[in-house]
């Protein structure tokens, strides 16, 4: 049993590795795009269509370079954090979350539907 232990435990590292690998990822985007002066929407439309990736990604990762320009343990949740839970908690304003169906109380993120 020990031995599974470790091994999972090993495993979840892992998993913590890859997704702060892919913060670190977006951070160096948005810093080399704001290196560049390119941290205009049309920059971003433009490195979007050559490199076939979202224009809101590079605007992401702009703003993230912005808020945060020393990637460290300054982030809101330190080197606990993914780069999903970032977007929506840190780089989005309510407005840009969207509409959604109030459908299921357990998936209303506006608070609506709570008593």
């Amino acid at each position: 049993m020990n031995d599974l232990v470790a091994d999972i435990d090993e495993l979840l590292e892992l998993e913590f590795q890859a997704k702060w690998d892919l913060i670190e990822v977006y951070h160096k985007i948005g810093t080399r795009i704001l290196g560049e002066g390119g941290d205009s929407s049309s920059h971003c439309a433009r490195l979007a269509l050559k490199l076939n990736r979202s224009k809101r990604t590079f605007q992401y990762a702009v703003k993230f370079a912005k808020m945060y320009p020393k990637l460290d343990s300054s982030l809101p949740e330190g080197k606990n954090i993914t780069w999903n839970k970032l977007i929506t908690k840190h780089l989005t304003e309510p407005k840009e979350i969207g509409e959604h169906i109030h459908d299921f109380k357990m998936r209303c993120i506006c608070g609506a539907l709570d008593d």
